[in-house]
């Protein structure tokens, strides 16, 4: 019995070990799910960060939005949509596809420098100043909508930009 507990509380303090090596990076492999999603859950400034998501099922996954990543930061004890410029300030830019569809095996990447960004007031060239500040530190997720076998639902993940000093 004392054997048992003891190889009990060694294979638990193994595990335990083995989960905390493994909280810069993130990988979603639940089987019952149709897509794996693999994206380093802390980051520091000057990090891109990349969020991919690929389809395991023999069916079609659907992302939808799949150019524009919807980030949101935790503020104030609310989620603020983080500002992304898509196109350049003035720009004529083709509008993104409303959605992309993975076949089995296939994969697609959300790509993110960590900056916030918009469209300020016109210039004298009539051009509108882009507005960029840095990384902030906090807690942050991102929200995308897909559709599998007719059903649209949502993966809904959170990461956290820290200060590079720690």
């Amino acid at each position: 019995m004392i054997n048992r507990i003891l190889l009990f509380l060694i294979v638990m303090t193994v595990m335990s070990c083995k989960t905390q090596e493994i909280t810069t990076s993130v990988k979603n492999k639940n089987t019952d799910s149709p897509f794996t999603i693999d994206f380093k859950k802390e980051l520091v400034s000057g990090d891109i960060f990349i969020f991919s998501i690929k389809n395991n099922s023999d069916d079609t996954l659907t992302i939808l939005s799949p150019s524009i990543a919807r980030i949101e930061k935790f503020e104030n004890e609310i989620w603020r949509r983080v500002k992304i410029v898509y196109c350049p300030c003035g720009a004529n830019c083709i509008a993104p596809p409303k959605e992309k569809k993975l076949s089995k095996g296939q994969s697609h990447n959300y790509r993110w420098n960590l900056k916030e960004s918009w469209c300020g007031e016109k210039q004298e060239n009539g051009i509108p100043e882009t507005i960029v500040i840095n990384p902030q530190v906090g807690i942050y997720r991102i929200l995308i909508d897909y559709t599998f076998k007719g059903k649209t639902e949502k993966i809904i993940k959170q990461f956290e930009i820290k200060n590079i000093n720690k």
